[in-house]
């Protein structure tokens, strides 16, 4: 009877721990998850931002000043042949 009683209160100890285990670490996830999709959307538009600085820089240099139709037209042509290359990445990466 005591052989029982001992393992019946060493099965509850370990229990309590692994709940413990399991609380702590989704209070932590659900902690830190709004954090990191915040830095992850503040690292998303710097990138942006630096993108978009680059393109009208590049375009400049090319004779064409901001906002005219060949400048608009300069940056989408720059956005669309990032967008293959990092498609070509993506697949490079997964070696496909």
């Amino acid at each position: 009877m005591a052989n029982a009683l001992t393992q019946w209160i060493s099965h509850n100890r370990l229990l309590a721990a692994a709940c413990t285990l399991v609380i702590t670490a989704v209070a932590f996830f659900a902690a830190i998850t709004p954090q990191m999709i915040e830095k992850r959307a503040a690292f998303e538009r710097q990138i942006e931002e630096e993108i978009a600085e680059e393109s009208r820089i590049a375009c400049e240099k090319w004779g064409m000043q901001a906002a005219t139709p060949a400048h608009i037209s300069c940056v989408a042509e720059l956005k669309a042949i990032r967008a293959n290359h990092d498609n070509r990445r993506r697949t490079e990466d997964f070696g496909l």
